[in-house]
């Protein structure tokens, strides 16, 4: 299974929400518009390598990895992470940012919420 397939997916699920526009790009033209546009995306489907480095990147565009809360949403369950991963350079050192990790637990808590 490849992007093909993918994209295949996305689209066919697509044609059951016509109030939503579906677009593929290439990931380095679309790394580009994040950066440019940030605010024509709401949602932004991708596979886990790539989705990985536009959420790093998208960080960068609100302060930084500290700051970027994650929700990995998946049918029926949900991973809430900060973007930045655990940092175990700084563990112990009283000087890890908490804001990330609350923000996405706040998120996993709407999520639940909604699922209800």
């Amino acid at each position: 299974m490849g992007a093909d397939f993918f994209l295949e997916e996305v689209r066919n699920v697509a044609k059951n929400y016509k109030d939503i526009f579906v677009d593929d790009y290439h990931i380095d033209a679309f790394a580009m518009y994040l950066i440019q546009h940030p605010e024509k995306y709401d949602v932004i489907v991708t596979t886990n390598m790539f989705g990985d480095i536009l959420s790093d990147e998208a960080a960068g565009l609100v302060g930084g990895l500290g700051f970027a809360p994650g929700l990995n949403i998946g049918e029926d369950f949900a991973i809430a992470q900060a973007a930045h991963g655990s940092a175990p350079s700084i563990a112990g050192k009283n000087m890890a940012n908490p804001i990330a990790e609350i923000l996405s637990a706040s998120l996993m808590t709407n999520w639940l919420a909604k699922k209800e």
